[in-house]
């Protein structure tokens, strides 16, 4: 089996080495790369250091020469940060949300921007039509980053399917903590910052006028 020579940290066009993965089927040397641009991937070292792949995706190049000629152009939108944000939960070690995602066996199962984008950005500007809050929701909890398990979700949906959905009672009453929101007509992100910031249920549930 070849030998996984360190390149961590060195740079090649817009990709910066992060860390050696795994050796796959035809025994070739795949490594964690991030580009400029901020998208982790994992790329087949040979290709990355020959210069034949210089970006995640975002550039495309003209066959030998080093001038871009497009772009994915998106960024520095909404959408682009769910998708390094799902990345960065499913690979990165280094980040707080890890233990719950990629710790526990949650994948990312797109290969690369590009591929999330064919699948989730028409989808994407429909449901941003009528929602101020958006973001990406997994249907199974337990099941990975996909176009089968996704989909776009406000505030209130996502925290109704968290799989440590936050119950409170108050009175004898028990809902779960986005039905009180509905309920008391208070904002579901105000009353769970309320509630982690362990304030006393009554002052919780107070509105602010």
């Amino acid at each position: 089996m070849p030998k996984a020579i360190n390149i961590t940290g060195q740079k090649f066009g817009k990709l910066v080495a992060i860390k050696f993965s795994h050796i796959n089927k035809n025994r070739k040397q795949i490594w964690f790369f991030k580009c400029d641009c901020g998208t982790k991937k994992v790329i087949i070292k040979f290709h990355v250091i020959k210069g034949n792949i210089k970006s995640c995706g975002c550039l495309l190049y003209r066959k030998g020469k080093d001038s871009p000629i497009a772009t994915h152009g998106l960024s520095k939108t909404r959408f682009y940060a769910v998708y390094i944000r799902i990345i960065e939960k499913c690979i990165d070690k280094n980040s707080k949300d890890y233990k719950n995602y990629g710790g526990r066996g949650i994948k990312n199962e797109w290969k690369s921007f590009e591929e999330f984008r064919n699948d989730m950005y028409k989808s994407y500007l429909k449901y941003k039509k009528t929602h101020s809050y958006i973001s990406i929701d997994r249907i199974d909890n337990n099941g990975n980053y996909s176009k089968k398990n996704c989909r776009w979700a406000d505030y209130k949906t996502q925290e109704r399917n968290r799989r440590d959905n936050i119950l409170l009672t108050y009175k004898g009453v028990t809902k779960t903590l986005p039905d009180w929101a509905e309920k008391l007509g208070i904002n579901v992100k105000t009353l769970s910052t309320r509630y982690w910031r362990k304030w006393p249920i009554e002052r919780m549930f107070q509105k602010v006028i």
